[in-house]
């Protein structure tokens, strides 16, 4: 569940990187905006969980969308360079984030809160203190969904060949009359969506408030660097690598040497500095027939070796 939601996080990470080469650092707090939608929807309008999906995609989406028209379409018109667009992406999420803390979190008043009590779910599975319950089937459907459905618009949608074509060179893509600013602006959106939705999730099993944005944030850019930072696939299984080491890991790190839990971020900048170090183009840029092959060629050879052993060994008794 944790490595589905880093997923949908991360996505709209690699989407914006690969269409715009902006890192944007407000991801996380679009992601806040989708918990706080959820909790407004669900435990105060008392509406169903689905509904809070479908807000909390379409308004972050839609504010998404508006900040790149209001400040970064015009920053990339004038070619401003990718440090200042990076200066500028975290300038808004500070900005995003203090406005959350004047608005909606005032002293005593939605710190630390969750849509859960209003949304009603049934254990299908109890081991000890394991508890799985039809709301995790459903993160792990609708992520899956999501992410079989940017594929399928990628690839075959005209919108989404003029996507890959401006992250492929988005010179090329205009002379070839592609819309490139219209391009960056759905990517946006798209991107703040996806964040709205991991929002929605979070909210339903964890606490909500203005700091998860930035701790979660920086999981999702693991993710995003583990793909490659220009690959859908990579980002999807970096997002599980990430989810899946921070609690396997961390829990036999607890269990052998004692180690917090809280060391959970060392784990997630452990990933990163390895993938940067030895695989820095992705897990996307790799050809995984190839590899296949080399893995089998090696493995041939280590039979043929163990079997050599094996004849010398028993010769020699």
């Amino acid at each position: 569940m944790i490595g589905s939601l880093y997923t949908l996080v991360a996505l709209g990470i690699t989407m914006i990187y690969s269409v715009t080469k902006v890192a944007n650092f407000a991801s996380g707090e679009l992601m806040v905006i989708g918990s706080y939608i959820t909790i407004f929807v669900v435990a105060i309008l008392k509406l169903p969980v689905a509904s809070a999906f479908v807000c909390s995609f379409a308004f972050t989406a839609l504010f998404a969308w508006f900040l790149s028209k209001v400040l970064y379409a015009p920053l990339i018109r004038r070619r401003t360079s990718t440090f200042m667009l990076f200066v500028a992406t975290i300038a808004t999420s500070m900005l995003i984030k203090n406005a959350i803390y004047l608005v909606i979190v005032r002293p005593g008043t939605f710190w630390l809160v969750n849509a859960s009590p209003g949304v009603s779910s049934v254990v299908i599975f109890r081991f000890g203190d394991i508890v799985i319950t039809d709301l995790f089937v459903e993160v792990l459907l609708v992520a899956a969904a999501l992410v079989f459905f940017l594929q399928l618009f990628l690839k075959r949608t005209s919108l989404g060949k003029a996507m890959r074509a401006t992250r492929d060179n988005p010179d090329l893509a205009w002379v070839t009359g592609v819309n490139v600013e219209r391009v960056q602006n759905f990517a946006w959106a798209m991107a703040g969506g996806l964040s709205g939705l991991a929002g929605c999730f979070w909210a339903i099993y964890q606490a909500a408030s203005p700091e998860i944005g930035w701790t979660t944030l920086w999981r999702a850019f693991a993710a995003s660097v583990i793909g490659g930072l220009n690959s859908f696939s990579g980002t999807i299984v970096g997002g599980y690598i990430v989810g899946f080491s921070e609690n396997f890991v961390t829990s036999g790190l607890y269990v052998t040497l004692g180690v917090p839990p809280a060391m959970k971020p060392v784990v997630t900048f452990g990933i990163m500095a390895l993938a940067m170090l030895f695989l820095p183009t992705g897990l996307g840029e790799i050809s995984w027939r190839h590899l296949g092959h080399v893995l089998l060629s090696k493995l041939q050879v280590l039979r043929k070796h163990v079997k050599s052993k094996a004849g010398l060994l028993r010769k020699w008794t």
